[in-house]
C-alpha cells in the first residue's frame, strides 16, 4: 500500500513529593501514505503532540 514513516517519543517523569508525580511526553510522527488522498489530504503528514500530567497518590 505504499505506506511508510517514523516516530520519536520523549517522556519524563518527576517525583517533586512522595505524594506527587508530574509527566511530560512529546510525540512526533512523520509519515507518508497514498490512501489519504483518496480522502482529499496530502499523502504526507506530521503530527506533534504534546501531553503533561499530574497524578497524586493517596
Amino acid at each position: 500500500m505504499s505506506e511508510h514513516g517514523n516516530a520519536w517519543t520523549l517522556a519524563l517523569n518527576w517525583r517533586p513529593q512522595a505524594r506527587l508525580r508530574l509527566s511530560a511526553e512529546v510525540l512526533y510522527i512523520d509519515s507518508s501514505r497514498n490512501q489519504r488522498r483518496d480522502e482529499g489530504l496530502a499523502a504526507r503528514q506530521t503530527e506533534l503532540q504534546l501531553q503533561l500530567g499530574a497524578r497524586v497518590f493517596f
